[in-house]
């Protein structure tokens, strides 16, 4: 019976905000009018999350010189991924303006990869707090809700201004949603 408390609500906090969103975003074609918008969004909202919340949690939790060494090493791992993908990728069918055709940029999978892992962990999260209580499970999962929606635009966002077609975000992040699903049954099988 705890599975499916877990399931449904991870279903809640993932499609479900996706859904919503997609339908916002379809409405008048909005989506390719603030796609510029919508990318600055996410790009604000995740560096006031990393500079306002969560590094300031994490120099109360632990030593600076650790915290700052591991903020260190996050960006130039990332540095270095952007890099080598942007060095190993083939330039076939790239035009004057730099944009390419008929594939992937190297930013669409970092964003994919990046936003797979947090669904993945939205997944834990819900099912973790399903563990402790069921209405706690129940507050998180609404607060993983709430938090996907403007997270979503701004993956949206993102993805539509790397030259995506609206159908192809729409997969690409209901193939990401589902690691949500896939994080909340592993910790439930193994947390």
């Amino acid at each position: 019976m705890l599975l499916l408390w877990i399931l449904s609500f991870t279903f809640l906090g993932s499609f479900v905000s996706l859904f919503l969103v997609v339908w916002l975003l379809s409405i008048k074609n909005v989506a390719n009018r603030f796609a510029l918008s919508l990318t600055s969004f996410a790009a604000g909202a995740l560096l006031a999350v990393a500079f306002l919340d969560l590094m300031p949690e994490a120099f109360e939790k632990g030593q600076l010189k650790s915290v700052l060494w591991i903020i260190l090493i996050g960006i130039v791992v990332f540095f270095l991924l952007e890099r080598s993908l942007l060095w190993f990728h083939h330039h076939h069918g790239e035009e004057k303006t730099g944009v390419m055709r008929g594939e992937e940029r190297p930013v669409t999978l970092l964003l994919m990869v990046g936003d797979s892992l947090h669904n993945f962990l939205d997944g834990v999260v819900i099912a973790g707090s399903f563990f402790v209580s069921i209405p706690l499970g129940i507050v998180t999962s609404l607060a993983v809700f709430f938090h996907e929606i403007p997270h979503e635009i701004g993956v949206f966002g993102a993805l539509l201004h790397e030259g995506l077609t609206y159908k192809k975000v729409v997969l690409y992040n209901v193939l990401s949603g589902i690691t949500a699903l896939l994080g909340a049954f592993l910790s439930f099988f193994f947390g």
